[in-house]
């Protein structure tokens, strides 16, 4: 249960680094933090692993591919879990949202417009990872996925072209396709005080991190 994403990812070598630097990063944004958690893209709950603090409550919702959500359940039986597609899940009140490589891949605008609308009501500070898939860095991760891993990819040569040069609204949007991590923060502003963008390698400019971590505050509820 989960095993095969777990495989993907985290047994080993650079892949392994590049995704476990979101959860040292979000280790670090949390310091000084308490209260409850709802994470949005749980999976199978690694993030529970890495938060700087013991959540008073936790949910996860999760659309349960590929079974993480099942092992989730079955490791933190003490927290809550839920299988999701839907924002109207998003209830209750919270001191902390997680959403880590999950935004990219909600439909857009529409449906992202609607789940970072429910975060703002529910959450009181929201902390998101996504990825970078424009620029150069984009073009490096494009060609490493598609002729080391021989990973199929849904992009034209010109979309790859448009996506390395910054012109994702010219690129189908389709998960990372098509992804620009700026045009979602302008989204996010709409709901959010935004109060950190950065790289989830600090020492590394903006450009060149594979995932930029974003910090945000409802504009509808305190925290204290």
């Amino acid at each position: 249960m989960g095993n095969e994403y777990d495989k993907r990812l985290f047994s080993g070598g650079l892949r392994e680094r590049i995704h476990e630097s979101r959860f040292r990063w979000l280790e670090q944004q949390t310091k000084g933090l308490h209260g409850s958690v709802l994470e949005l893209g749980c999976f199978n709950a690694r993030s529970l692993n890495y938060l700087s603090f013991q959540p008073t409550r936790y949910l996860g919702l999760d659309a349960g591919w590929e079974g993480g959500l099942d092992e989730a359940i079955l490791k933190y039986p003490k927290f809550s879990f839920k299988a999701s597609t839907n924002p109207n899940d998003i209830v209750g009140s919270w001191d902390i949202g997680l959403a880590l490589e999950t935004l990219e891949h909600l439909p857009r605008p529409m449906v992202l417009d609607n789940y970072l609308d429910k975060l703002s009501k529910h959450t009181r500070i929201c902390i998101f990872t996504v990825p970078m898939e424009v620029g150069p860095l984009f073009a490096a991760k494009f060609i490493y996925k598609k002729y080391v891993f021989r990973e199929p990819t849904k992009h034209t040569f010109r979309e790859f072209m448009w996506q390395t040069f910054g012109k994702c609204n010219l690129v189908e949007q389709d998960n990372h396709r098509g992804f620009d991590y700026r045009q979602l923060i302008n989204l996010i502003r709409k709901y959010f005080y935004v109060e950190k963008i950065e790289g989830v390698h600090a020492s590394l400019p903006q450009l060149l991190n594979t995932q930029i971590g974003i910090v945000a505050r409802s504009q509808h509820l305190n925290y204290s």
